[in-house]
């Protein structure tokens, strides 16, 4: 492969692929056992100890204000080297929490729950059919049969029973 311009490369590199999401701020990478010993609660310092005896691998990730403690073991198959992780903690240390999206989203699972508790068909996705979802929506025969409009359960029931007579 020399001979081509390539070089060889170091295959032990720790690789952390990028996510939609994944926090942008600055977050440090350490494997010091110091250093982990020293930052880590009392709960991972104990599954710290408990895998000590292993030949894992100790990953810390932390910023100013938190950490994430990731304990893993290399492993090899096929010629591809990768990482069985075993414990994370805080997995929500990598992703940007976005308050606003997530009151969103809950504010639309309560809007459904209170809308199945009341018997009720929710109208369709107001960006049908071009909405990916729908593709794969396991209604969407129901949906096309109640034109999409929010419909009581019952009615919708005997709106069937009337085509089907």
């Amino acid at each position: 492969m020399e001979k081509f311009g390539f070089e060889q490369i170091d295959y032990n590199i720790d690789v952390l692929l990028p996510f939609p999401g994944f926090k942008t701020g600055k977050i440090k990478f350490t494997q010091n056992e110091d250093l982990i010993k020293s930052i880590v609660n009392q709960q991972d310092l104990k599954y710290y100890e408990d895998h000590k005896q292993y030949k894992c691998i100790f990953l810390l990730g932390y910023n100013d204000t938190s950490y994430s403690f990731i304990i893993l073991t290399k492993r090899h198959k096929k010629h591809m080297n990768f990482s069985h992780i075993h414990y994370i903690s805080n997995k929500e240390f990598f992703i940007d929490y976005d308050e606003a999206l997530c009151k969103s989203l809950l504010d639309k699972f309560y809007a459904l729950k209170d809308q199945v508790e009341k018997n009720v068909l929710p109208a369709r996705l107001p960006d049908y059919p071009r909405n990916w979802q729908c593709n794969y929506c396991s209604f969407k025969d129901i949906c096309k049969m109640a034109s999409g409009e929010s419909i009581n359960w019952e009615d919708f029931k005997k709106k069937i029973e009337a085509q089907e007579a």
